[in-house]
């Protein structure tokens, strides 16, 4: 999860996690750490071995606000919260990625 992206901010390269993130913007803490890989840092699609494909989706918020005050330490509830009465529209984008 990334916050306070800036609003000038249109496109992200790829491999942009954790070296070549827009200044200003953080990444929060996910469930990455699980695959011993920093909590703080996208490490791409991993299904389980010989599985069809799993669902990736992706959203992005457009807020009110140009940050939220979260640290790196906050995780999913505490961006949620942080949001929650910030909204103004999202999109989602849903891929699939199977070994």
């Amino acid at each position: 999860m990334v916050s306070d992206i800036p609003v000038t901010v249109t496109s992200l390269p790829e491999g942009a996690s954790p070296k070549n993130m827009p200044a200003g913007s953080k990444e929060l803490k996910s469930s990455f750490a699980l695959f011993n890989m920093p909590a703080n840092q996208y490490g791409g699609p991993a299904p389980p071995a010989g599985m069809k494909a799993h669902a990736y989706v992706f959203t992005i918020y457009a807020l009110d606000v140009e940050s939220l005050g979260l640290k790196a330490e906050n995780d999913y509830t505490a961006f949620t919260k942080a949001m929650a009465d910030h909204v103004l529209a999202t999109a989602s984008l849903t891929g699939y990625f199977g070994q």
